[in-house]
């Protein structure tokens, strides 16, 4: 019988929606929010947001195969961390929390993103059977994107699609670009397929396929036997009556592991006018208080996760219990949108 061959010691580079970063795969490089290049004064300045890209074109430090512990981030703009510096981001934090719980020197635990702005499951799956087929993570944490959204491939290029796709100004961006190297015909032709994925996606078709990816997530994980928690900002349609009962989405979502995927929605745990530094996804305070939940939920579904090695004795600062136990309320918690209560306070 042939043996499988090797897994490879580094994680995959960057296959995504962005040529720029294809392009520079091997150097690292930073850029601000809305992509404007970013100097070395704004890379050194900690009240500026950079996105400074590691070698394999994501954000984030450079792989060090040696690491004590490594995590792995899997996600869309929430867990890329639009707007808001690396080390807020709440899958960061997370990490952070657990290696230190397990009684991992912090210099030892590394945190890698493969998140993507606008990503859909459909890369996040990708990503997460690329990236976890090549490397082993000790921990993964997933952040699911909207539902009504996909990646297709044109001439070679991958390209993603969602809702942005029906406005004016994607039609206009796509009449305007450049026509050398046949941008805009490949502008045009993502804008055609990304609308007729539109008008095929209805609301109980994107939910048919998010279950299958979030199930493909799942139980790949848990067959290369990778620690792993998501989460997801419609778990309430999830995780609804009208879904449970369906005779075709049902079957699917019940086989979802609420120790995987936690039952909360972290839109509840939004700060009042916590805003991130493009003003349109969250702040650092609620990465922080989704970063907590994230936590209290491994307390409570997975503390053999957060257990220190048998012998290994680590100093812990006591949590408040009222912190506690508002974490775990949280997804009772009201809220409207921006103006929502800080629920952790």
């Amino acid at each position: 019988m042939t043996r499988p061959a090797p897994l490879p010691r580094t994680p995959s580079p960057y296959t995504g929606h962005r040529i720029d970063r294809r392009r520079r795969i091997g150097a690292r490089w930073s850029e601000r929010p809305g992509r404007a290049e970013a100097t070395p004064g704004d890379v050194a300045d900690p009240g500026v947001v950079t996105y400074d890209y590691n070698e394999l074109g994501f954000r984030g430090p450079s792989f060090r195969p040696d690491a004590a512990w490594t995590a792995f981030v899997f996600g869309e703009s929430d867990a890329f961390g639009a707007g808001v510096a690396f080390e807020d981001v709440w899958a960061v934090r997370a990490a952070r929390a657990v290696g230190r719980r397990r009684g991992v020197a912090p210099e030892d635990v590394q945190v890698l993103s493969f998140a993507d702005e606008a990503a859909s499951n459909a890369h996040v799956a990708r990503m997460v059977l690329t990236q976890c087929g090549a490397v082993r993570p000790d921990l993964v944490l997933v952040n699911f994107a909207e539902e009504t959204r996909t990646e297709g491939r044109a001439r070679g290029d991958v390209f993603t699609a969602g809702p942005w796709l029906a406005s004016d100004e994607a039609a206009a961006m796509a009449r305007g670009a450049s026509d050398e190297d046949g941008l805009r015909t490949r502008m045009e032709e993502r804008l055609a397929r990304g609308r007729a994925f539109l008008r095929f996606c209805t609301r109980p078709q994107a939910m048919l396929d998010a279950l299958q990816q979030m199930l493909l997530v799942q139980n790949a994980l848990a067959a290369w036997r990778i620690d792993a928690v998501a989460i997801a900002r419609r778990t309430k349609e999830i995780f609804a009556r009208a879904t449970l009962e369906d005779p075709v989405l049902g079957p699917l979502a019940r086989q979802l592991d609420e120790a995987f995927l936690p039952r909360f929605r972290p839109t509840r745990l939004r700060w009042r006018n916590d805003w991130s530094a493009d003003g349109q996804h969250y702040g650092p305070r609620t990465h922080a208080a989704i970063a907590r939940r994230v936590v209290a939920h491994l307390e409570e579904h997975r503390p053999d996760l957060l257990a220190p090695p048998a012998g290994l004795e680590v100093p812990r600062a006591p949590l408040p219990a009222r912190r506690i136990v508002e974490a775990r309320r949280a997804d009772r918690t009201p809220a409207t949108g921006p103006a929502a209560v800080d629920p952790t306070r």
